[in-house]
């Protein structure tokens, strides 16, 4: 939930070619289980099988061969075509101060196919980082949370998300970012706001920066298109290489409460 003083203390930018930015996005959550997008790609690196491994062997009783198993539980867990997959997990929540340990949010769960190269892992990534983006927001907009707050699909939000995740999975660092965006001055990105009003009451609900109608003299040499850095990775389709993870359990869409 982003205000005017956030720009003072520049923890919410302006810039010429991604528009608002809040910096608390690109903060490492990886300290928290299954939040974040370098949590999310670590999950989807690491989950994969070593070269030369036989999936049907994930069910084998771990012996001497070292080879990975599956969860009884998760047995049943398999692609439309029957090949088996892994389980991925992932995260976005908001917490109150006076409850901080307690986040509430989205969760979802995916099975992610076997074998993936380097580059299908990345779209797979990427469209589960979407997913829950999305559905993040949607929550943050639904009762009883708007009472709360009125930050679902601000302005700033998925565009700071999208930039997170060339963060992780690119390894971008923050000074390169604000150079790609071309951050302006505090006090041009403060004229912007009271000139158009704030993120929260301009929504965005794409992944495509919402740039100011009268953005300043800092950005007359800027074309105010979103840099192909950042657009470059497409995300994948549903139902290919990953899935919801079968589960009686797992209802599409629902919210999760969890402890930090």
């Amino acid at each position: 939930m982003s205000n005017r003083d956030d720009i003072k203390d520049e923890r919410l930018i302006y810039t010429c070619n991604c528009g608002w930015i809040d910096l608390d996005h690109m903060e490492d959550s990886a300290k928290y289980e299954f939040v974040g997008a370098k949590n999310l790609w670590k999950q989807i690196r690491g989950g994969d099988l070593p070269p030369g491994v036989d999936p049907r062997r994930l069910y084998d009783r771990p012996g001497p061969g070292c080879f990975p198993y599956v969860d009884p539980r998760e047995r049943c867990a398999r692609f439309h075509d029957g090949d088996p997959g892994y389980k991925v997990t992932y995260r976005q929540g908001m917490s109150h101060k006076r409850i901080k340990p307690v986040r509430a949010g989205i969760e979802r769960s995916y099975l992610v196919r076997y074998g993936l190269t380097p580059q299908e892992k990345r779209v797979v990534a990427l469209a589960i980082f979407m997913e829950v983006s999305v559905m993040f927001e949607g929550f943050q907009g639904s009762f009883p949370w708007r009472v709360a707050t009125n930050s679902g699909f601000s302005q700033e939000d998925l565009v700071s998300n999208l930039l997170s995740f060339y963060i992780a999975v690119d390894g971008y660092d923050l000074d390169q970012v604000e150079t790609i965006c071309k951050k302006v001055s505090t006090e041009v990105a403060l004229a912007i706001w009271d000139r158009e009003g704030s993120v929260e009451e301009n929504k965005n609900p794409t992944f495509e920066p919402a740039f100011a109608k009268e953005p300043g003299a800092e950005c007359t040499d800027s074309e105010q298109i979103f840099p192909k850095a950042f657009t470059k990775i497409r995300p994948a389709i549903k139902g290919g290489n990953f899935i919801d993870f079968p589960s009686l359990l797992s209802v599409p869409g629902s919210w999760s409460i969890w402890r930090d």
